[in-house]
């Protein structure tokens, strides 16, 4: 807390506030605390420090973050998964059928898309929204009207719009959300060996399904796979 300084008013902490520190300096508070996450770190990542101004080291330590991803973490912000995505689309699996049309992508006063996209052979459109800090109900809502904003204005009456929700993690809520909606997708992403890799989230239920299950609920599991094999063949 001395360090740093503290996160309330209250008079029983030492240090300034965040709030008190921005009044001090006369700015925003957002501005204040993004200062003080990049004072952080120039700890961590040693070659911000030969950026000339802040301005370049921000933007520096958005491309130093994505590439010191290890396996299993996720992006910090939506904004490095975005630029990730964007940057890397044609090694994507969406880059096989998809080509990117736009990245944050304005609409008016519908919003912002994260990620539009439109099919190589066919007329179709793929609005992707990447899923961080809001909650399952607000990115279902949030994808299904920027959808419904590509059928209008888009695609003339002809084709169709999909939608992708791209996340670190899943929840029963947006499971159960989805499964009534047959033209949107839930795909988690992850990073192995430095790579970058994106799975159904059919997958990714049955995994945590069975990391939840017991050794002896495992075997039993195992036994049936191989039994029904088996009998296939």
């Amino acid at each position: 807390m001395k360090k740093y300084g503290r996160s309330s008013t209250s008079a029983k902490f030492d240090g300034w506030s965040l709030r008190e520190t921005a009044k001090l300096l006369n700015e925003d508070n957002s501005l204040t605390s993004k200062d003080i996450q990049l004072a952080k770190a120039l700890n961590d990542y040693p070659e911000l420090k030969i950026c000339k101004n802040k301005t370049k080291a921000k933007s520096r330590l958005k491309e130093v973050r994505i590439s010191h991803q290890k396996d299993n973490e996720k992006f910090d912000y939506e904004q490095e998964l975005q630029k990730f995505l964007g940057d890397h689309w044609n090694s994507t699996p969406m880059g096989e059928e998809w080509k990117l049309h736009g990245a944050n992508f304005p609409i008016g006063e519908i919003g912002i898309i994260d990620l539009l996209a439109r099919h190589k052979d066919k007329n179709e459109w793929l609005v992707i929204e990447l899923k961080k800090d809001q909650s399952s109900d607000e990115t279902v809502g949030q994808i299904l009207r920027y959808m419904g904003w590509v059928k209008e204005q888009l695609l003339n009456g002809e084709g169709s719009v999909n939608g992708m929700i791209v996340s670190h993690t899943a929840d029963d809520r947006i499971k159960y959300a989805l499964s009534i909606v047959p033209n949107i997708c839930l795909n988690i992403y992850s990073f192995e060996d430095g790579q970058f890799y994106l799975e159904d989230s059919s997958h990714y239920y049955l995994k945590e399904m069975i990391s939840n299950l017991t050794k002896d609920e495992k075997t039993e599991l195992l036994n049936e796979i191989n039994m029904n094999g088996k009998k296939e063949n």
